[in-house]
C-alpha cells in the first residue's frame, strides 16, 4: 500500500531450518526507488514469530518528497551472515483519492516557530504536514522536533493520531524539522477539524559511544529538564 502517510510492505518468511530470533537483525530492508538509494528516510518494523521456521512482519517506510507517484521499489533483506541477502523488486503506484487542504497555519511559542501547511485526507488514514524551528544545534536539548496533535472533528469525536515521520537539520545556528503527522482516516461526514499542537518529550535517553580508541563511554540523558509548550488551538474546515 503506498498513500500520503507511508508504503507499507507485508511479507512472510519461511525457512527449511529454524530461524534465530534476531536471525535479520532488526529486520528492515533496504530500499531503492527506480535503483537509486534515497539521500534520507524513516520508518518502522514489525515482526511476529508463528513458529521456529515461519515468521510474518510488516514494514512502514516514510513517504518523502523524493518520491513520485509511481516507481520500481527495490528491497534488500539482509540475513544472519553477510553474505545472505535476498532481493526483491516491483512497481508500486500512490492511491488516487487524495484530498489535499492547504491549512498555512503559523505560530510563535516559547521559542519555537511552528507553520503546518496542509492536511493529506484518504480513505486509508491523515496527514498533518509541518515544519518546525528553534534557535541551537543540540538535537538531545530541542523541542521542536517533538511536536504532536490532538484532533476533535466538529461534534467533540476525537480522532486518533499516530506516529509519523520527520527529518531535522541545523541551519545557521537553527534547529529546522520537517515533519508530517499521521491519524486515522475521518468520516465522510466530519466538516471541521480543532488541531491542537503540542510537545511530546522525551523521559529518557542516553546511549553509549565509541571513542577513536575503541572504549565504550556512557552518556547521560540531558533531556529531562525540558518544559512542555503549549500552542493554542486552530480550526481546518473540510470542504465537502
Amino acid at each position: 500500500m503506498y498513500d500520503q502517510n507511508n508504503i507499507t510492505i507485508g511479507y512472510i518468511i519461511e525457512s527449511e531450518e529454524p530461524l534465530g530470533e534476531y536471525y535479520f537483525g532488526g529486520g528492515i530492508m533496504d530500499y531503492t526507488i527506480d535503483d537509486e538509494s534515497p539521500s534520507r528516510g524513516s520508518g518502522s518494523y514489525g515482526e511476529d514469530i508463528q513458529s521456529a521456521t515461519t515468521r510474518t512482519a510488516i514494514q512502514e517506510i516514510n513517504v518523502t518528497e523524493e518520491m513520485p507517484d509511481s516507481f520500481e521499489l527495490g528491497l534488500i533483506l539482509q540475513g544472519e551472515n553477510d553474505e545472505e541477502a535476498w532481493y526483491f523488486s516491483t512497481p508500486i503506484e500512490k492511491i488516487t483519492d487524495i484530498r489535499t487542504i492547504p491549512v498555512n497555519h503559523s505560530q510563535s511559542v516559547d521559542g519555537i516557530d511552528l507553520t503546518v501547511t496542509e492536511l493529506s485526507l484518504s480513505e486509508t488514514g491523515g496527514s498533518i504536514s509541518y515544519e518546525s524551528s528553534e534557535i541551537g544545534t543540540d538535537f538531545e536539548l530541542s523541542r521542536g522536533g517533538d511536536i504532536a496533535f490532538r484532533i476533535v472533528d466538529q461534534d467533540g469525536n476525537e480522532v486518533i493520531s499516530n506516529s509519523g515521520g520527520g527529518l531535522g537539520e541545523v541551519v545557521d545556528n537553527s534547529l529546522l524539522f520537517t515533519s508530517k503527522g499521521q491519524f486515522d482516516a475521518i468520516d465522510p461526514s466530519v466538516t471541521e477539524l480543532t488541531i491542537t499542537p503540542y510537545t511530546a518529550l522525551p523521559i529518557d535517553g542516553g546511549g553509549v559511544e565509541i571513542d577513536e580508541n575503541g572504549v565504550d563511554k556512557a552518556f547521560e540523558f540531558r533531556g529531562g529538564n525540558l518544559k512542555d509548550v503549549e500552542f493554542e488551538s486552530f480550526t481546518v474546515e473540510i470542504p465537502n
